[in-house]
């Protein structure tokens, strides 16, 4: 089919199998004709990595054997952006210890989270309230965001949701390098958003070419529109100005 090569996105294997893992790649990448290349989709590593799947890829063998490490930058959980460009980059520096830059890619997501949780009865908030631990997380994209902000409701995972009233409207955050959106429902449960838009994919460039890695992977392509291809691009090369407002 004249394919430039592999893509190996293997997950929830058993941490004890990691070195067969490695070597099934070793022996692809012998079987392949020349030329043909080998990227490896590894989970983020963690400070504290316990026993779970989470561990089940030697990040260092794996960079060895492959030509691209696509690190699935885009896992965080608890009530955070699944990717803030603050917890990107400790996994960026993470991994720089274990693979070389020119093979790293980072990993790049087209879509977002929707944190959801009981609204206060009678109460009308002017400011999202904390909590330590939402009730549902679902997932969205840059269009879920569109749809809201243009007709005030949108289908989330199947269900429908119409905005009762906005608390916050994409409020920028350096600190995070997205935007936050948050509202009630008509049915009584509060949102929290974080999805990446044009301005935070830029960033996400910035890094990649701050760091020199080798290249971007995105998850997905079918989420992606034109803009946010074109942010990336910018961010990664410095061909357009690049603005968080």
């Amino acid at each position: 089919y004249g394919l430039d090569g592999i893509d190996f996105d293997f997950e929830k294997m058993d941490p004890a199998d990691d070195g067969l893992f490695t070597d099934l790649v070793r022996e692809v990448k012998k079987a392949l004709p020349a030329g043909k290349k080998i990227s490896v989709c590894v989970t983020v590593p963690l400070k504290n990595p316990g026993n779970n799947w989470w561990q089940c890829y030697d990040r260092e063998g794996l960079g060895q054997v492959a030509d691209y490490i696509a690190v699935m930058t885009y896992d965080n959980l608890g009530i955070a952006p699944v990717d803030s460009i603050d917890w990107v980059s400790g996994k960026v520096r993470m991994m720089l210890d274990m693979v070389p830059q020119e093979k790293i890619l980072l990993g790049v997501p087209f879509f977002g989270v929707d944190l959801q949780f009981t609204a206060p009865a009678g109460q009308k908030l002017t400011a999202f309230p904390k909590f330590e631990k939402a009730e549902a997380r679902k997932t969205i994209t840059p269009y879920t965001i569109n749809k809201l902000l243009e007709t005030g409701a949108c289908t989330i995972s199947g269900k429908n949701v119409t905005v009762d009233y906005w608390i916050e409207k994409g409020v920028w955050s350096d600190e995070t390098g997205m935007a936050t959106y948050s509202f009630a429902d008509t049915d009584g449960m509060l949102h929290l958003m974080y999805c990446d838009d044009t301005a935070s994919v830029a960033l996400k460039g910035q890094l990649l070419a701050f760091e020199r890695l080798g290249g971007a992977a995105v998850w997905k392509l079918e989420l992606g529109n034109e803009a946010l291809w074109s942010s990336l691009y910018a961010g990664m090369t410095g061909v357009l100005p690049v603005s968080g407002k």
